[in-house]
């Protein structure tokens, strides 16, 4: 439901006060001066932010939770054609999980520490560029992305 959308009141502050009237140093003192929670410093952060030019609804969905602040974002800060476009996409879908872990990069011979994670984050950013393939490409991705970083 749309209206249920803008129930939250950082949604609101941002309907009302555009990012491209006021800088975003504006919204962190007034995140500041109201004692916003980190949650909704965040979330005002990002209702400031462009909507990003490149990327499916859903693959931008994947990297930010909870959905409802994707569907914001998309209503405050996407242009007509691309809320258009990208607002059914969105409806009824959560990210799928992601089908790699820690262990199956140890696995393939990557020492645990920093590395793990460079790999992992690298195998999930191409996962989601992707668009989301199954459990076998993932482990594709991820055997590439261990010969590249490891």
């Amino acid at each position: 439901d749309l209206l249920s959308l803008l129930d939250d009141a950082s949604v609101s502050f941002i309907a009302l006060n555009p990012p491209f009237h006021v800088g975003a140093a504006v919204y962190e003192g007034v995140a500041a001066r109201l004692r916003l929670s980190k949650a909704q410093r965040l979330a005002l952060a990002r209702y400031a932010t462009p909507w990003p030019q490149q990327g499916s609804a859903r693959q931008v969905a994947a990297t930010v939770q909870p959905i409802a602040q994707v569907r914001q974002w998309l209503l405050l800060r996407g242009d007509a054609d691309t809320l258009r476009a990208q607002w059914a996409a969105l409806e009824d879908w959560d990210a799928p999980e992601f089908p790699v872990s820690g262990r199956h990069i140890l696995a393939m011979g990557i020492d645990a520490g920093p590395s793990v994670a460079r790999v992992l984050g690298e195998t999930r950013r191409r996962w989601i560029a992707e668009d989301f393939p199954g459990e076998p490409r993932a482990h594709e991705i991820a055997q590439a992305v261990a010969r590249e970083l490891g």
